[in-house]
């Protein structure tokens, strides 16, 4: 089962192939950083344009507890100014846990059994290695790191 962070945007309709370029530019780098990483994904609502998700998922939750609190506020303040002059606006967070029901590989287009090609992946995390229960939990004295 893994762990779905959900952010709900409204972005002003014209900003936002800038808003993808920025989020690719400054969230993906960051999020390629991070241990647990297992993809994310941009929606936007088909009868509401300006509605924007991202989802990002997680192998468990464990992951989130040690993530640098400043390094999030830093990417967070890189949106704030690459979008100025633009309307958007984060409207809700939402976790959820997902569990995979189908998994089709027919994504990949080189024959070595990952989906790789696909820019949400680094191609050098193997899940193999990480060990959640290696994480400091909240119990273990983080505060509240969880954000």
């Amino acid at each position: 089962m893994y762990f779905v962070e959900q952010f709900t945007h409204f972005i002003e309709e014209p900003a936002i192939p800038k808003f993808i370029q920025l989020d690719a530019q400054i969230w993906d780098t960051w999020l390629l950083k991070q241990k647990g990483v297992v993809g994310k994904q941009i929606l936007i609502d088909i009868d509401k344009p300006y509605i924007v998700i991202i989802e990002v998922t997680w192998v468990s939750r464990d992951f989130l507890v040690g993530l640098d609190p400043d390094e999030i506020s830093e990417a967070e303040a890189a949106m704030q100014e690459g979008m100025a002059g633009f309307a958007f606006e984060l409207l809700k967070k939402d976790y959820f846990y997902a569990q995979t029901c189908l998994e089709n590989g027919s994504l990949d287009d080189d024959d070595d059994q990952d989906d790789d090609d696909s820019i949400h992946t680094d191609p050098s995390y193997n899940p193999a290695n990480d060990n959640p229960s290696l994480v400091p939990t909240k119990s273990d004295d983080m505060g509240d790191n969880l954000y």
